[in-house]
C-alpha cells in the first residue's frame, strides 16, 4: 500500500494538465497511505518508535504536499 500511495502521488504530477487527476489521485494516495500507516503502526502488536511511525507517515505527507503543489500550480497557471 505504501508503494501505491507514492506511485499515485508521483503519477499525478505528469498528468497535471488534465486537472482531474489533481482532484482524484492525491486524496486516493492519502487514503492508501493511511491504510498502510494503520496496518504498520496502529495495529502493530508492540509499540512502534517515533522514527518508524514518522517513516510510515511519509506517504500521507507526500500526498498532502503534492496536492498543495498542484493546486498552487493550477492557480498560478490560470491567473497568468
Amino acid at each position: 500500500m505504501i508503494w501505491i500511495s507514492v506511485l499515485l502521488s508521483l503519477l499525478s504530477l505528469p498528468l497535471l494538465w488534465l486537472v482531474l487527476p489533481v482532484l482524484v489521485m492525491p486524496p486516493a494516495a492519502f487514503v492508501c497511505g493511511f491504510i498502510a500507516f494503520k496496518r504498520a503502526v496502529l495495529l502493530a502488536p508492540e509499540p512502534v518508535g517515533l522514527f518508524m511511525g514518522t517513516l510510515h507517515a511519509l506517504p500521507m505527507l507526500l500526498a498532502v504536499a503534492v496536492f498543495a503543489l498542484e493546486a498552487w500550480l493550477i492557480s498560478t497557471g490560470y491567473r497568468a
